[in-house]
């Protein structure tokens, strides 16, 4: 690849014989690049439980206060809200392939640390 390329350059030149080796070595990539892509997609939503849906159970099991958890649906989803314009100028500022790869690790950071909450029944430090 040239020096100067950037994301929108393209790989192969029509009549350039390197190109046909660049094409070949891309078609190569295609299927991995996709799996890898698909897999972490995947099991980023596949892991994800909507609030909405485990709000009972926080109030009933957990004995957290419906005023506590309305408050944590508000700050989420202004941070939500926020996350979307902030992430959206990185991607425009950036190359979108690494915001994108950071938003993803930083998603599979939080679910562990949400894990090794529950290994530890951090639960129950609640107040009821």
């Amino acid at each position: 690849m040239a020096p100067n390329a950037t994301e929108t350059t393209s790989l192969v030149n029509k009549g350039n014989n390197d190109d046909e080796e660049n094409l070949r070595r891309l078609k190569g990539y295609q299927w991995w690049a996709f799996f890898v892509t698909f897999g972490g997609y995947f099991m980023s939503h596949f892991s994800r439980k909507c609030y909405s849906t485990v709000k009972q159970q926080l109030e009933t099991q957990a004995g957290y206060n419906p005023l506590i958890l309305s408050e944590m649906d508000t700050v989420f989803m202004g941070t939500y809200a926020a996350g979307n314009i902030i992430s959206g100028k990185l991607g425009d500022t950036f190359n979108p392939t690494t915001v994108l790869a950071i938003g993803l690790f930083g998603s599979g950071i939080c679910l562990f640390l949400i894990n090794v909450s529950l290994w530890y029944d951090f639960l129950g430090f609640s107040v009821t």
